[in-house]
């Protein structure tokens, strides 16, 4: 990047200047890649997560009016946590379900 006199003097690492120090503000610009390259991976996950959310619904048939509910639950955006929470409790929905239908079949079998 090129820098103008206003920012070599400003920036400059010389006793005295106000300003940060080249190597601070390097430091500074690092932390600020390293978050966000960070924030790209969370949200990614969520994207993921979010998408076997709804893989689940539709095998469980779950309807937009439950949707809306989960989805509204968290004004501020669904954390992984929750969103990871939500398959959870999904999964354990699917299970139950696949015990009663599995003692239903055993129930006609046995008729």
């Amino acid at each position: 990047k090129k820098r103008c006199a206003f920012a070599d003097v400003i920036l400059s690492d010389r006793v005295g200047k106000i300003g940060l120090e080249r190597k601070s503000i390097q430091a500074l610009e690092d932390a600020k890649m390293n978050l966000m390259e960070q924030k790209q991976i969370t949200e990614n996950k969520i994207q993921e997560l979010q998408g076997e959310m709804h893989l689940i619904w539709d095998r469980l048939e779950i309807s937009k009016q439950e949707r809306d509910v989960c989805l509204s639950g968290n004004l501020n955006g669904l954390t992984p946590q929750h969103v990871q929470a939500n398959i959870n409790m999904l999964e354990s929905l699917q299970q139950q379900q696949k015990e009663k239908l599995g003692a239903l079949i055993m129930k006609k079998r046995q008729e």
